[in-house]
């Protein structure tokens, strides 16, 4: 089901965008922002709470346990699949095409698995795509990686936790936009 392009504003404000958290990753072992700043998922979650940004985790039905911040992420967009790419489960991708957001903000593991497959797949019926590098999978830390190089070539807007918090702050004209 593709969408036809519909152009928008360079900021990325809350009303348009959507998150995923594909195979989310425990902010045990990630969730160290840019320059140590330490923006994690669940503060993600929040400012997504916050602003009305619908939120979705996908997993695959073995990883369930592997999900932290379930309790701020309704129960009702906590997806299971059987496919490696989320966007193949019809059940998952027009849930997220019935929302009309078409700024989709990624978050996960696995980077040349799922989550690339993901951000690919959505990028083929038209979504803008951001990356969330500092709350993924390892292998996307660096901009350098192949995976990284591939996603960011195909069109895909590299960004870290902290960024995508000040520009929904910065849209919706909070009064709360400290930098510390």
């Amino acid at each position: 089901m593709k969408r036809e392009f519909v152009a928008r504003s360079v900021m990325l404000h809350p009303d348009e965008c959507c998150l995923v958290f594909v195979d989310m990753i425990p902010p045990i072992e990630h969730g160290i922002g840019m320059a140590g700043q330490g923006t994690d998922h669940r503060d993600i979650l929040r400012a997504a709470a916050e602003f009305s940004v619908p939120v979705f985790a996908t997993y695959l039905s073995d990883e369930r346990e592997r999900l932290g911040g379930d309790d701020l992420i309704p129960a009702e967009n906590r997806m299971p699949r059987s496919a490696i790419n989320p966007w193949k489960d019809e059940k998952i991708r027009d849930r997220i095409f019935a929302l009309e957001r078409y700024r989709l903000i990624l978050a996960g593991g696995c980077a040349e698995g799922s989550l690339s497959q993901t951000a690919l797949s959505a990028l083929q019926d038209m979504y803008d795509v951001h990356l969330l590098f500092d709350l993924s999978d390892e292998e996307l830390r660096f901009t350098a990686s192949p995976i990284a190089q591939r996603l960011i070539q195909t069109g895909v807007v590299p960004m870290t936790a902290r960024q995508l918090l000040l520009e929904w702050t910065d849209a919706v004209g909070t009064e709360d936009e400290t930098c510390g």
